[in-house]
């Protein structure tokens, strides 16, 4: 191996750990062909050695990132290296975050004090209006029995043939969890924010209440499914007409870790714009294409 190359672990596009061979660059370059859609990347090794082979547009911006980064050596079975950069910056609890089954979980759950601070970073999700379009439900232990009920019912209204085994599972989703909340839609109907802005807000506070349980070491995870839509259900559980069940979020102390997380690669939801490649637009008018002289 040249002292000017080195084996570095990267992210594969199934999202697995692999060994690839990278050089250093001393110096590099990306242009865009000009009669074509082509992009031709230039690269200086330090011991001067000149290298172009054409890209992919869409991979330019990609590879153009990766080269401004100094690269490393890593261990190949650190499955934590990609995610140095954020532990340094604080995200580490964020980004180890992962849904943890009722199963896994234990008593204690998060006390009256601590399911404060919980719907309190649910307030604290972006709001547009301060709407605040959700509310939250809490199973206390004393009605955990009935509620095993009314799934149990809510079970056997869709499935009239459902086993002894399944009811015995729609049973055990209201009584497993040490603490088990339902978070219920709540739109403003007469509101001028747009319903879908509000359903954002409640999905961010959502996310809000379950990043901070993760913060305070619990376990969480929010579990719908079709009783979620069961109208008797619903009705059961004290919704208007005008709300939604969202799911049942089950809290609880971590008795079994999970196994990781897969990693997910960023690239599956970010993408870039092109917006200086669009031909020149009359202000006013979007489909009309400016001549030029």
């Amino acid at each position: 191996m040249s002292d000017l190359e080195q084996d570095t672990v990267v992210r594969s596009i199934s999202g697995e750990a692999v060994r690839r061979r990278t050089a250093q660059v001393a110096e590099w370059r990306i242009e865009k062909e000009i009669e074509s859609d082509g992009v031709v990347m230039s690269v200086v090794t330090p011991d001067g050695m000149r290298r172009s082979l054409r890209i992919e547009a869409m991979d330019a911006q990609d590879i153009g990132e990766v080269l401004r980064q100094q690269a490393g050596p890593v261990d190949l079975n650190a499955d934590a290296a990609s995610e140095a950069v954020g532990v340094a910056r604080g995200l580490g609890g964020l980004l180890a975050r992962r849904s943890v089954s009722p199963r896994r979980l234990q008593t204690p759950g998060p006390d009256a004090a601590e399911l404060d601070r919980l719907i309190q970073a649910g307030l604290r999700a972006p709001d547009h209006g301060g709407l605040h379009p959700w509310r939250i439900i809490e199973f206390r232990a004393r009605s955990r029995a009935t509620l095993a009920r009314c799934f149990e019912q809510e079970k056997l209204r869709r499935d009239p043939l459902a086993s002894a085994i399944d009811l015995k599972r729609a049973r055990e989703h209201a009584t497993l969890a040490p603490v088990l909340l339902g978070f219920v839609v709540a739109p403003r109907q007469l509101s001028k924010v747009p319903l879908r802005e509000q359903w954002l807000g409640a999905g961010a506070a959502l996310g809000n209440i379950l990043n901070a349980a993760h913060q305070l070491g619990f376990g969480a995870i929010v579990l719908s499914g079709e009783r979620c839509f069961d109208a008797i259900l619903v009705r059961q559980l004290g919704l208007s007409e005008t709300e939604f069940l969202a799911g049942f979020i089950s809290l609880g102390t971590i008795a079994e870790t999970p196994p990781p997380a897969r990693q997910k690669l960023s690239q599956d939801v970010w993408s870039c714009w092109m917006g200086h490649e669009l031909p020149d637009l009359i202000e006013g008018d979007p489909s009309f294409r400016q001549t030029r002289p």
